[in-house]
């Protein structure tokens, strides 16, 4: 089944190659998503023009400064 990560593009597609993990910063910035989108009218629409686009943003700044870590 088709997922937000399906409609990635470009160099979005990048961030699909991180490791997997709780700890990038797209988790620790929205820690709280789900007490977030509760207090929303539309969570669904908060989440594909708010949240997603900015976990997007954060991955791929965290993709291409070096998520290596060294490794």
């Amino acid at each position: 089944m088709p997922g937000y990560a399906d409609k990635l593009q470009g160099a979005d597609r990048g961030i699909l190659e991180l490791r997997p993990g709780i700890t990038g910063p797209a988790s620790l910035y929205f820690r709280n998503e789900e007490e977030l989108l509760a207090t929303q009218a539309n969570p669904r629409e908060y989440n594909d023009t708010v949240i997603w686009p900015a976990k997007v943003a954060l991955n791929r700044a965290y993709l291409e400064t070096g998520a290596s870590g060294g490794t």
